[in-house]
């Protein structure tokens, strides 16, 4: 009977492990606990991954409810919105344009300084604090603004809301929650590259960190935790998942989502990404 103590990436063995050979003949990570133990498949056949627990989902759990920061948009910004959108003259072009769009940037930046200052005490913030971008997709690594603006006409044209919004927080929430249960973690804030994280599973296991496909809750996509699969698609438990209420800010919550996702992975330190590794350490 193969045996673990317990704890993932320090199994003890005896003589054989679940593939039929001899402990002494495969790398330590071929073989995990088994007896006592719900272990699943990878895609890789070769490699047991343990499941049987999940400690960052009561993390996450803890922290349902959490909202992101809003602020309440100003006149100017709300004026300056219309114009745009209607595309007046005084908006769109000649020196009458180009001074309201330094009355406006002038006017955002100091709402960005004030907005940034309470934006800090956000629980989001937190969770940002644990993320950099994936030099992968953006060159370098670097820390992301709680909130932030672009050039104010390309705010101005987002019909759909005037406020201030944080920066997409769903990977950064993922990350937290495995960082305070001292589980393996990835340290990016792009969902699509969690794709590159732990080990991915052939099947869907509660807890497994699941990534959707853009166009789902982002440009790069959604990740979060899964509850449950459903016929349709997952219900997943993560951050930046939209508003408990209509016309509230994104929070932490349990959200169904009738979509296939894009894979699912298993905190592990080995396969792909080496905690020692790690950007963030």
């Amino acid at each position: 009977m193969f045996r673990g103590r317990g704890r993932l990436g320090a199994p003890a063995f005896t003589n054989k492990c679940p593939l039929g050979q001899t402990a002494s003949r495969l790398e330590p990570w071929k073989c995990l606990a088994m007896a006592e133990r719900k272990l699943s498949p990878s895609t890789d056949a070769s490699i047991w991954v343990d499941t049987s627990r999940a400690p960052w989902m009561e993390v996450a759990r803890r922290q349902i409810g959490t909202k992101e920061f809003r602020t309440s948009p100003s006149f100017l910004r709300l004026f300056y919105m219309a114009a745009v959108q209607l595309d007046l003259p005084l908006a769109s072009k000649g020196k009458d344009a180009d001074l309201l769009k330094g009355v406006v940037t002038s006017q955002l930046d100091r709402e960005k300084a004030a907005a940034t200052t309470a934006a800090s005490a956000n629980a989001v913030s937190k969770y940002l604090a644990t993320v950099k971008t994936d030099p992968a997709r953006t060159g370098k690594a670097y820390t992301l603004p709680v909130i932030g603006h672009e050039d104010p006409r390309e705010l101005a044209k987002k019909r759909e809301t005037a406020e201030w919004e944080s920066t997409p927080w769903c990977a950064a929430f993922v990350n937290w929650c495995l960082l305070e249960a001292g589980s393996p973690y990835l340290g990016y804030a792009t969902a699509a590259s969690w794709l590159r994280f732990g080990t991915p599973l052939a099947s869907p296991v509660p807890g497994c960190v699941t990534i959707m496909p853009p166009g789902s809750g982002g440009i790069s996509g959604h990740v979060a935790f899964l509850v449950k699969k459903t016929a349709k698609g997952v219900v997943l438990l993560g951050g930046n998942q939209g508003p408990g209420k209509k016309g509230e800010p994104d929070e932490v919550n349990e959200k169904r989502f009738n979509i296939e996702p894009e894979g699912y992975r298993w905190p592990t330190s080995f396969n792909h990404v080496l905690t020692s590794s790690n950007p963030m350490a």
